[in-house]
């Protein structure tokens, strides 16, 4: 997996902000190159230090990357990832369900469709219906293949003993 390890400084900075130093040298500055001021770290804790950093950073990557896999299949399916757009999707379903359950329950959505385009609001229901479970059925596959390649990267990432094995990691092609 491609990425830019912390380095001693960075470290420093994260989990020993009271520590005075000066280093010396660009990225990525090494050990040797820390001139303690106030306080010592060992190399050791540092090193131990940066794998925990490393370690956040890659599953925050990989988390970010997972979620926009998934709004990438969901607006190709949907043709929209908008929340709003999303929840009202939900609504309408529920309504529909619920109509299709008991005919004279209100339903401001679907009633109100069926008013502007003319349709029967039970079709309509069970379209709404029918659309909904075709979509969901769509993206299970892909949602599924998401999370599972999210979650054994995690785990993958929280098994690394050291750099090295971060390192190592395949890339992750989410398929979207």
């Amino acid at each position: 997996m491609h990425f830019q390890a912390p380095d001693y400084v960075e470290a420093l900075a994260r989990y020993h902000p009271m520590v005075a130093y000066h280093a010396i040298g660009d990225y990525p500055v090494p050990y040797e190159s820390i001139d303690f001021e106030q306080g010592m770290v060992s190399k050791q804790e540092l090193t131990s230090n940066i794998l925990m950093l490393a370690k956040e950073r890659l599953s925050t990557r990989t988390r970010a990357d997972a979620e926009a896999a998934r709004v990438r299949i969901t607006t190709m399916i949907l043709g929209t990832s908008d929340p709003q757009q999303l929840k009202s999707y939900e609504v309408k379903y529920a309504e529909a369900l619920i109509l299709m359950s008991n005919r004279f329950a209100p339903s401001t959505q679907i009633e109100a469709e069926a008013v502007i385009t003319g349709e029967n609001v039970l079709a309509l229901a069970q379209m709404v219906k029918a659309q909904y479970e075709a979509v969901q059925n769509a993206l299970k596959p892909h949602y599924g293949r998401i999370d599972g390649l999210r979650r054994v990267t995690l785990t993958q990432i929280q098994a690394a003993t050291a750099l090295s094995d971060l390192v190592t990691l395949p890339d992750v092609s989410w398929g979207v």
